[in-house]
């Protein structure tokens, strides 16, 4: 698996060389410095204020003693988007712009927990956790502490 891994990033970073040089010879290399300059601080402040806005959102959620499912990967989807957009490339750009829309991070979301039951144990300990009735989970209290 590894791999194949390797292989995909290494076609990846072609590509994304490939698309930087005609960019280049194409529009001038100051335009294209401009553009990644212009996106590294998109990144920066993508991260800065949505990533703010779903910390607060998560400490909510605990307050009100509710995993924050969605908020969780909210965030790890933010700090993707903001390091797609700080690294240079315009695969990466385009990818992090997308992650970057509220809406494109939703899309992601449902694809996220479409999979990832397949990726957890099947059996997990009990933890006190149980689903609210708007399919959140929420944290029980421990009647004996």
């Amino acid at each position: 698996m590894w791999k194949w891994f390797l292989v995909a990033f290494m076609v990846y970073a072609a590509v994304e060389i490939a698309l930087l040089i005609e960019a280049g010879s194409r529009f001038g290399l100051g335009w294209v410095m401009l553009w990644v300059a212009a996106t590294l601080l998109l990144g920066i402040a993508v991260l800065r204020t949505q990533g703010i806005w779903a910390l607060r959102r998560i400490a909510l959620k605990l307050r009100q003693e509710i995993l924050p499912t969605n908020e969780l990967v909210d965030l790890a989807l933010i700090v993707i988007a903001a390091l797609l957009l700080i690294s240079p490339g315009f695969l990466a750009d385009l990818v992090g712009l997308f992650l970057f829309v509220p809406l494109g991070r939703v899309a992601v979301r449902h694809i996220v927990f479409h999979f990832l039951p397949r990726w957890l144990p099947e059996e997990v300990p009990d933890a006190g956790l149980r689903r609210a009735a708007s399919n959140v989970i929420e944290i029980e209290r421990d009647p004996h502490g």
